[in-house]
């Protein structure tokens, strides 16, 4: 098998699968109301008015399903040696 060809499916497939395990953490995260990745703190330090109206009141959760709006995940396989004979 040409190496070349492994090495973009195995990119390939790690980068559907941790985008699937990130979608499905976010949306269990909502279900409980945990902000799993911390994006509101990212929003308090960058963004402190917006972050204040998102929070105003005594909503105190306000993380959505539509708060990701895309998703891409990039992987590199760096190799350490030899993967294939």
């Amino acid at each position: 098998m040409d190496k070349k060809l492994t090495e973009d499916f195995l990119r390939h497939q790690a980068e559907k699968t941790i985008e699937k395990e990130v979608q499905q953490t976010w949306e269990e995260g909502l279900k409980k109301q945990i902000d799993l990745f911390d994006f509101s703190e990212v929003v308090y330090r960058h963004y402190p008015k917006k972050w204040k109206q998102l929070l105003g009141g005594e909503k105190g959760f306000a993380l959505t399903p539509d708060s990701i709006s895309s998703l891409n995940v990039t992987v590199k396989i760096v190799e350490s040696g030899r993967l294939f004979p």
